[in-house]
């Protein structure tokens, strides 16, 4: 996990931002817009694909 981050922070890839998550000059910002292609690039977010999700563990109405 170290080794990804360092790996990250190291690299000349862009980090999220409101602009980049939300649009540019957004008054109102919607947890809709937080998806994973909004944090992730193209090859984590790939690599994740045939792996089984997370189940959901909150409590209240199922995910």
């Amino acid at each position: 996990m170290a080794g990804h981050i360092e790996r990250a922070l190291a690299s000349e890839r862009r980090r999220p931002t409101a602009d980049s998550v939300h649009g540019p000059g957004a008054t109102r910002l919607s947890a809709d817009d937080l998806t994973p292609d909004a944090f992730l690039d193209a090859e984590t977010t790939m690599a994740r694909a045939d792996k089984p999700a997370v189940p959901c563990r909150r409590p209240g109405p199922p995910c």
